[in-house]
């Protein structure tokens, strides 16, 4: 088996780094221990390109984990695309119906926020995402 990191990712091939630096681990999990959380890896290659994977976790049962992981050529383009996805998305949470609305409301609320930090403290290891004001 080859050597290198292996990034698992949701019904996609993994991506398999032979060289990086981890720059942070990061995760949106806390106390009390929650049913569904992210945890996230940032990595910079000799190449000095980004990788970042994304794990949704979950202990809800029926639920299970999802994984997203993706190589970028700069800062900027690693903050559009974190900022572009909707991992509350990967859980679905409660069963249809209109006696569940507020609670599926009230766990969307929770995931949005917590992935928010997460992409904050991404990105603050990633400074030239910043956006530069002149």
């Amino acid at each position: 088996m080859p050597n290198g990191k292996m990034l698992e990712r949701t019904g996609k091939a993994p991506l398999r780094m032979m060289e990086s630096h981890r720059i942070g681990k990061y995760s949106s999990g806390g106390q009390p221990e929650p049913l569904r959380w992210y945890e996230a890896e940032l990595f910079l290659t000799p190449s000095k390109k980004y990788v970042c994977q994304i794990i949704g976790e979950t202990r809800w049962k029926g639920e299970v984990n999802y994984a997203v992981a993706e190589v970028f050529e700069n800062g900027p383009d690693l903050a559009v695309w974190l900022e572009g996805l909707t991992p509350w998305a990967w859980f679905p949470g409660f069963p249809p119906g209109t006696q569940f609305d507020e609670k599926r409301r009230r766990m969307e609320s929770d995931l949005k926020s917590q992935f928010a930090k997460l992409i904050t403290e991404i990105l603050k290891d990633a400074p030239d995402s910043a956006i530069e004001i002149s």
